[in-house]
C-alpha cells in the first residue's frame, strides 16, 4: 500500500470518528451538553488521531479541532463553492473524503448554503490558516508514530506600510511652515504700518492684538 493510500485510509477512520460523535462535538449546549463533555470528546478524537499516525504524538487535541478537521472541511467547502461559480455542481469532483466531510456537516448546514453561520461552539474557534492538512511521516509499517519530521508549508500574511503616517507628517509640516511664514508676512505688514503712521488693517490690528 502507498503512503497516500495509507494517509487516506488514516483520513478515513478519522471522520468516521467525528461522524460517530458528531452530535457531541458540533452539538448546541445545553443542559446536557457543556463545554467540558466536547474538550473531553475531542481528547478522544486526538487519541485516535495519534493511534492511526494521522497526528504525531505531541499534537494535542487543540490541533487535531482547528488544524486537522477544520482544513479538511474548507477544502471539501471550497470546491463546493468553486462548482457553485462555475456551475459544476460539484459532481465528479468531491473525493470520499469530502463527502464524508459534508455529510458530518450537514449539506442542509448554513456554512453549506452560504449562509457563514459558524459551529455552535462555546468560544469562537482558531481559524487555521491556508496550511495544508500535514501528512506526518508514514512508518513502513504504518504502526508506529514518532514525532513530525517533515517541514510544514505556512502562508504568512505580509503587513505592508501603506505610507498614510509619512503623508500627514509631512501634510502637517507644511500647514506649519505655511502659518510660520503667514505670520511673518503679517508682521513686516504691521512693522511697515507703524513705520509710515498709518493705521492697522484687519489683519494686522489682529496681529498686533494677538502678540503683544
Amino acid at each position: 500500500m502507498s503512503s497516500k493510500q495509507i494517509i487516506f485510509e488514516r483520513k478515513i477512520q478519522f471522520l468516521t470518528k467525528i461522524n460517530e460523535n458528531k452530535e457531541i462535538l458540533f452539538g448546541a449546549f445545553s443542559d446536557r451538553l457543556k463545554k467540558q463533555d466536547k474538550v473531553e470528546k475531542w481528547k478522544e478524537i486526538a487519541q485516535v488521531a495519534q493511534s492511526i499516525c494521522l497526528v504525531s504524538v505531541e499534537k494535542d487535541w487543540t490541533y487535531v479541532r482547528d488544524t486537522i478537521w477544520q482544513n479538511l472541511k474548507k477544502s471539501a467547502m471550497l470546491k463546493i463553492d468553486n462548482a457553485k461559480k462555475t456551475g459544476t455542481g460539484g459532481k465528479g469532483m468531491l473525493t470520499e473524503i469530502d463527502k464524508m466531510t459534508l455529510d458530518i456537516v450537514g449539506k442542509e448546514s448554513p456554512i453549506i448554503c452560504g449562509l457563514g453561520v459558524s459551529e455552535s461552539f462555546e468560544v469562537a474557534q482558531t481559524q487555521s490558516t491556508e496550511t495544508p492538512v500535514p501528512n506526518e511521516t508514514v512508518h513502513p509499517s504504518g504502526h508506529e508514530c514518532g514525532p513530525s519530521t517533515s517541514r510544514k508549508a505556512r502562508k504568512r500574511k505580509v503587513v505592508e506600510s501603506t505610507g498614510e503616517s509619512d503623508d500627514k507628517s509631512e501634510k502637517l509640516k507644511l500647514q506649519i511652515e505655511h502659518i510660520k511664514l503667514q505670520n511673518y508676512k503679517t508682521k513686516l505688514e504691521s512693522e511697515l504700518e507703524t513705520d509710515l503712521g498709518l493705521p492697522f488693517s484687519e489683519f494686522t490690528l489682529q496681529f498686533q492684538n494677538n502678540f503683544q
